[in-house]
């Protein structure tokens, strides 16, 4: 069950806006909220990136934030410098929208529709090495 940060909430709650990011690195998906603060980590798949593991996550995120009362649209992508092209616009079709199924229709249903792009910092640890005791 995810459990977001309270103080996270309430600062939401009281129109303090907290930034929802995803970091693209080489080795797979970290996903923060707020910024810097890691709530998953999303090993890359079989050589590509996990776009439906984290589809499936920040649908859970959506739906926690909603519960709380707290309608957030933006999200901030963050690429490493090795990061391609390709890359980018999987992560970004993944964080806009996702397929659901509605009166026997498939439609596309908003998730975090305003993306802003930025630079990853340069000082992540790699995914491996944070899972590792």
């Amino acid at each position: 069950e995810l459990k977001l940060p309270r103080a996270a909430i309430a600062a939401e709650q009281a129109g303090e806006e907290r930034q929802l990011e995803v970091v693209i690195k080489a080795d797979g998906l970290q996903v923060n909220y707020p910024a810097g603060v890691l709530l998953r980590e999303l090993p890359k798949q079989e050589g590509a990136q996990d776009v439906k593991g984290l589809s499936d996550f920040l649908q859970q995120v959506k739906r926690e934030l909603r519960e709380k009362g707290v309608d957030k649209k933006n999200i901030a992508l963050l690429s490493m410098e090795d990061t391609t092209y390709q890359e980018i616009v999987s992560v970004m079709d993944s964080v806009r929208s996702f397929q659901a199924v509605i009166a026997t229709s498939v439609v596309n249903a908003e998730l975090f529709p305003e993306i802003a792009l930025g630079d990853a910092p340069s000082a992540l640890p790699h995914i491996a090495s944070i899972n590792t005791p």
